[in-house]
């Protein structure tokens, strides 16, 4: 029973917090201190990770088919230099746009990903980044300000991949890093978050499909199998409903609730870790 709690709060953890501008990556470090939550090897993030991506896919499956019916279209698109006049065009140019941003991500996974994952142990940096995302998603504010462009450009997406880049650091939040650098580029709010989500599917799916090379390795029993499934059905529910929830607060332009969160979650913990 206990490990049935287990999974199923970290599930849940994941989902919220993979969509939520609070950082998934900060908030599994913290519970997995506080609560001693430890994640049993990499057969559990192949789990969560591809719950994650199940609701991301459900929520923006109409997206998801537009880009892939735009797909024959690109090289003409191409050799038109990517007019973005109508809803189709934007779709094709969408399709490169996330190619894109993933190049920043990838040079990251691909290179520094050792030497990176040595971050994940520390409790204080963490509470660090987190107070940085605070004062990112704060910028917002400002933002709203910027007059808005019609659509994006390459330059956009290669801007806003390396702030998905740099999220790779726990406590830096993905999305939160993500829509805030597009609204400081003057994108439209509502295409700014479906652009974070929609560039999100390939870098969820390059690191479930990264770590199922490694988790064919492993043996895993039919109860350890039966407790992942937990975790990634609790991922794939919360997940689905932090991305609803986030976009209706997107659409209020109330990001900065999740800003005072993270400042209080930071200042807390790096309180109570300096009195250990």
């Amino acid at each position: 029973m206990n490990d049935f709690f287990n999974m199923l709060i970290i599930g849940i953890v994941q989902g919220l917090t993979e969509f939520l501008p609070v950082s998934s990556s900060g908030h599994l470090v913290i519970f997995g201190d506080l609560l001693g939550l430890k994640q049993n090897g990499i057969a559990l993030e192949v789990f969560v990770h591809f719950g994650t991506l199940l609701a991301v896919c459900t929520c923006f499956y109409k997206d998801i088919i537009r880009l892939i019916k735009e797909l024959p279209r690109l090289h003409t698109h191409i050799a038109n230099k990517m007019p973005n006049d109508s809803e189709d065009e934007q779709y094709r140019s969408m399709n490169i746009y996330i190619l894109i941003s993933m190049i920043p991500a990838g040079i990251i996974g691909v290179f520094f990903k050792d030497y990176l994952e040595k971050f994940y142990h520390n409790l204080y940096l963490v509470f660090s980044c987190l107070m940085v995302t605070g004062f990112i998603l704060l910028s917002l504010k400002w933002s709203k300000k910027r007059k808005k462009k019609p659509f994006m450009n390459a330059k956009d997406s290669l801007l806003i991949g390396i702030g998905q880049a740099i999220a790779i650091l726990p406590g830096i939040s993905r999305s939160g890093t993500t829509i805030s650098i597009a609204e400081a580029l003057g994108i439209k709010s509502a295409l700014a978050a479906k652009f974070s989500f929609l560039m999100s599917i390939p870098v969820i799916a390059g690191i479930t499909i990264l770590e199922l090379k490694d988790l064919v390795q492993q043996q895993v029993t039919q109860a350890e199998l039966i407790n992942y499934a937990i975790a990634m059905t609790s991922a794939a529910i919360s997940g689905f409903f932090a991305i609803k929830f986030l976009m209706i607060i997107i659409r209020k332009q109330r990001m900065e609730y999740f800003a005072y969160y993270c400042f209080l979650a930071a200042i807390v913990g790096l309180v109570l870790n300096l009195q250990k």
